[in-house]
């Protein structure tokens, strides 16, 4: 990453940091949430609609957790990753269904 040295573009360099930072970035600090679903009480992707692989979902305790989860059941995910404004160091994860492009995407959590 090249740091601007003038005033006005590192502030905008700056900005996307921390737009990502709490946006996007995963805390391990903070459970998974990001620092803005915390902040704003929102619902966590984690929490929210998944697509799932596995035959029975499980939690840390290895306790099944599909009764509390909108779950859909696929074989094939896709890992796609973007970046925040083109920036290669501020990357946005996600896992979409493969062959559905109207499928749901979810934000690894």
């Amino acid at each position: 990453m090249l740091v601007p040295l003038s005033l006005v573009p590192f502030q905008d360099e700056l900005l996307r940091y921390v737009t990502w930072y709490n946006e996007y970035r995963l805390h391990q600090s903070l459970t998974g949430y990001t620092p803005n679903e915390i902040c704003d009480a929102t619902r966590s992707a984690r929490d929210a609609y998944r697509l799932e692989t596995r035959t029975e979902p499980r939690n840390d305790k290895n306790h099944a957790v599909v009764e509390r989860l909108q779950v859909e059941r696929v074989t094939k995910l896709r890992l796609v990753v973007s970046q925040l404004d083109g920036r290669p160091h501020l990357p946005i994860v996600k896992l979409e269904q493969m062959g559905d492009p109207t499928a749901r995407g979810g934000e690894v959590r």
